[in-house]
């Protein structure tokens, strides 16, 4: 099973890996097979036993970074007009999408190659 580097585990995902991770002794699995079971890495196991133990909340906490200009709603008028139009460029499809749109929200041709 491949495990990816940026995917989140669901908070029963989470509470699921830490109470396999402090019954490992009775069970008798190893680390690597609770990994495998989970699809996450030992690292990350050991501390959510850690925080498990600890009695800290196992929720995923905010990120930072900068949040997404391209909103749900953007995305899917970028798609609507690739799929109505499908061998129009991207800055067409750019100058069709930012009509109507405020200054701050408009988007570049490269956006729309990232989506479509």
């Amino acid at each position: 099973m491949e495990k990816s580097g940026t995917r989140r585990l669901s908070l029963k995902q989470r509470l699921e890996g830490a109470i396999k991770m402090v019954e490992r002794k009775e069970t008798g699995k190893s680390v690597q097979e609770i990994s495998n079971e989970i699809n996450s890495s030992s690292k990350h196991l050991y501390k959510l036993e850690a925080k498990y133990k600890a009695g800290q909340p196992l929720e995923d906490e905010p990120r930072s970074g900068r949040s997404k200009k391209i909103t749900p709603q953007i995305e899917s008028r970028i798609v609507r007009t690739t799929m109505s139009q499908p061998f129009q460029g991207s800055k067409q499809i750019k100058s069709e999408v930012n009509m109507g749109l405020d200054p701050k929200s408009r988007i570049s041709d490269r956006s729309v190659r990232r989506v479509a």
